[in-house]
């Protein structure tokens, strides 16, 4: 048995039967259906490159990375399966209590996802003739998979609005992440505009107290008015509140007590179409009660005991690209500290019948999450200079947690009822978080202000194509997905996140050059995209031996490789 098969059959054995768990640390006893999955490949992936390239294990004797460890020679074949993190025991339980996961329930529903006439086609390595839409229109028949919707401009108005058919607006979301200075605390109030709703029975810090002291008895104190105290000392009332609602941060990141105003006062530099509407230049007093959200959050549990940052959320049905200018310009109006954007498009799920259909939309939900992930990153090395560096927030997704994900999805879709998970990666795959039921949405984590413009039309198309629900369904046919017993895992390997060995340190693209990308679903019926691809890991470890910079080796990699153009189109974006 090849390298890859026993790794992967020593992963799958374990002590829970009939569970879909796919991580090493909550392994599960699979039986694979033999008619279904098929002998798995006699040939470790690295083995499937063209024969004229190196193979990773030789690629990386030439390969070394300034300020990092010479990237060991494992002497033949390279250890393949990652580092995963302990995802905790309340992720692992809820995950295996999942309903619908079980091995034969969901090898049955993929061999009726697949169909018996195209079955034999797919597992001998050819693509099949049905593209994505074909195959919805086939398996989805009579099936809703998105609403209708328009866009219309409001009167008096500049920018569009999107609406469904029935009337009801298509919002989009803006979290703003920002300094708790004067400028952002001239946004905010207390719920009932007095001190005490913010303070409950907190006592008043001794440098206020004293201020304070012609006030009378200090409970008296709790009902001065807000407006009564300096900006100066609202940021330091807040921040004294805060401390003592530690303890509630896992429930709720809200900061209790306090709210964003319904009126605020801002400074136009130059005309500037804020919230729909022209705004000439100079200094308005504006409602922003309908698009700014009342609730103030903590960006991280840090934040509760030493207050720095808060995250305020902007909420419209402008068009996402449109919501996000909406941010920067009001930030700027605003007087805010803003360096970057989150920017959350929603669309509903749909309403499924049969097991078939919930795999394949899970698992086609699953490979559009990867191809925008993939997308992300490459943007932000080219457009950008970024690096995916390895931190809690910001590591590039591995590919445990898409499988994980998208086995939370494809039960939520068979019982509205079942438990949610969401990732947070640099596009952030959200369920079960939104205050409307059956609602799944895409978080644009790293829309900076440097590439906002670019950001906006990308914006705009990944939102259109997920309302109209355009996902890569014929993902269901691709070869690799029945050489494997879990089709979850299986989809979510061909993530380029996945070697796990040698080491990377913080500088996670560095797995581009080593990663099979001949068997990506993008490209592995296409021979001359393949040697292209080979041909440029080949001079990026040149340009590398001849201590090139690495933001230009990766730059020059993904352009000459072709895969910048190639993930950005299949994101549905253009490549800028």
């Amino acid at each position: 048995m090849p390298l890859l098969s026993s790794l992967l059959t020593l992963t799958l054995i374990g002590a829970v039967p009939n569970a879909w768990c796919s991580r090493p640390d909550a392994p599960a006893v699979l039986e694979p259906t033999a008619a279904l999955i098929g002998e798995p490949s006699a040939l470790h992936p690295a083995q499937l490159l063209p024969p004229e390239t190196l193979p990773p294990w030789q690629m990386t004797r030439a390969l070394v990375v300034p300020g990092l460890p010479a990237f060991p020679d494992p002497g033949g074949e390279i250890e393949t399966l990652p580092d995963t993190p302990d995802p905790g025991a309340d992720f692992l339980e809820r995950l295996n209590n999942l309903p619908h996961l079980d091995s034969p329930r969901v090898a049955a529903a993929l061999a009726e996802a697949i169909g018996p006439k195209i079955f034999e086609r797919a597992r001998g390595g050819a693509r099949t003739p049905e593209s994505a839409q074909e195959l919805a229109r086939r398996l989805f028949d009579g099936v809703a998979l998105s609403r209708p919707f328009e866009a219309r401009v409001s009167p008096g108005e500049r920018v569009e609005r999107l609406w469904h058919a029935d009337g009801s607006p298509v919002d989009s979301a803006v979290e703003l992440e920002i300094p708790l200075d004067l400028a952002s605390v001239r946004l905010l109030t207390t719920v009932d505009g007095t001190i005490g709703s913010l303070l409950e029975t907190t006592p008043l810090p001794d440098s206020i107290s004293l201020r304070l002291s012609g006030f009378g008895d200090p409970i008296q104190n709790l009902e001065l008015p807000w407006d009564a105290l300096t900006a100066e000392e609202q940021r330091a009332l807040i921040v004294h509140a805060a401390a003592r609602q530690d303890a509630n941060f896992e429930n709720s990141r809200r900061i209790e007590g306090l709210r964003t105003r319904k009126n605020i006062t801002i400074s136009i530099a130059q005309p500037t179409i804020l919230f729909g509407v022209l705004r000439q230049t100079g200094v308005h007093q504006i409602d922003v009660s309908r698009i700014l959200e009342s609730h103030v959050e903590f960006v991280a549990h840090s934040d509760t005991r030493n207050l720095k940052h808060i995250e305020l959320h902007l909420r419209s049905n402008f068009r996402a690209g449109q919501m996000s200018e909406e941010a920067w310009n009001f930030a700027d109006a605003a007087g805010l500290t803003l360096n970057h954007l989150h920017v959350h498009v929603v669309r509903p799920l749909p309403s499924l019948a049969s097991d078939a259909q919930a795999l394949a939309y899970a698992l086609a939900a699953m490979e559009r999450q990867r191809r925008l992930e993939t997308a992300a990153h490459m943007f932000g090395i080219v457009q950008e200079g970024a690096s995916i560096v390895d931190t809690p927030s910001f590591s590039a997704m591995d590919r445990y947690e898409l499988a994980d994900w998208s086995k939370f999805l494809f039960s939520a879709l068979l019982d509205p009822t079942s438990p949610t998970e969401s990732i947070k990666k640099w596009v952030g795959a959200r369920l079960g978080i939104y205050d409307a039921p059956n609602l799944i949405g895409d978080e644009f984590r790293t829309v900076h202000r440097g590439v906002r413009r670019k950001m906006r039309e990308m914006l705009d198309r990944a939102q259109e194509n997920a309302l109209r629900a355009l996902l890569p369904f014929d993902i269901i046919h691709w070869p690799l997905l029945l050489q494997e017993t879990d089709p979850f895992l299986a989809v979510a390997g061909a993530y380029y996140n996945y070697i796990g060995s040698p080491p990377f340190g913080e500088r996670q693209e560095l797995r581009m050059l080593l990663h099979d990308w001949s068997q990506d679903p993008l490209l592995f019926d296409n021979p001359t995209a393949q040697q292209k691809v080979a041909s440029a890991q080949r001079r990026a470890r040149e340009e590398f031996q001849r201590g090139s910079p690495l933001v230009r080796v990766m730059t020059m990699f993904l352009i000459q490789s072709g895969l910048y153009d190639t993930f950005m189109r299949a994101g549905g974006f253009k490549a800028p």
